[in-house]
């Protein structure tokens, strides 16, 4: 029997957020296999579970890049002892993560809307009405409210084109200033 490694997917990974993975399956030999491959030059090795014949491998992503995954040997159950020599490779991308530069406040006299902004490092701004989960309420830098009558904090994230969002989402505030009564005028001078 003679086994060979393949990548059968790759998905690009974002930095902080969302890891990237590589998929490598062997075929014509009985599993359990075992990798042997390099990642930038760094040896290491995964093996299947049981009767798989493929391992999905995490690609680290706390720094963007990319990250090239050379296959050099594998085993396999009836021949752990044997090495077979492989040629597979891929490369597998860590997009950067999108950054909110800078963001403004936003105010107004009374129940109303608001303007606010965020300007970031990618292709689009989402605000949000929550720090973690939901949907967007809006997508772009320039942001008016919906009618308010109290002061709000929106939550703006930065999005690349590449579909990786910022970490944490920064909060952004719809400041609504009450409108004072009059009582007329006093004589306390």
């Amino acid at each position: 029997l003679n086994g060979v490694a393949t990548v059968t997917s790759v998905t690009p990974g974002c930095q902080n957020t969302i890891p990237g993975t590589i998929t490598i399956t062997g075929s014509g030999a009985i599993p359990p296999y075992t990798f042997y491959y390099s990642i930038n030059g760094v040896g290491t090795s995964s093996s299947t579970i049981g009767g798989s014949s493929a391992v999905t491998i995490t690609v680290p992503n706390s720094s963007s890049g990319t990250y090239l995954y050379d296959i050099n040997n594998l085993t396999y159950a009836n021949a752990s002892f044997c090495l077979q020599a492989q040629t597979a490779q891929a490369t597998v991308s860590v997009n950067p993560e999108p950054l909110i530069q800078s963001s403004v406040n936003g105010l107004n006299c009374g129940p109303g809307s608001v303007t606010i902004g965020a300007s970031s490092t990618a292709a689009a701004v989402n605000w949000y009405t929550s720090p973690t989960g939901g949907s967007p309420v809006y997508t772009g830098s320039i942001f008016t409210t919906p009618i308010i009558n109290n002061s709000t904090t929106y939550y703006a994230q930065a999005v690349s084109n590449q579909g990786c969002t910022s970490a944490t989402r920064t909060p952004v505030d719809a400041i609504i200033e009450q409108t004072g009564i009059w009582k007329g005028f006093t004589n306390n001078w």
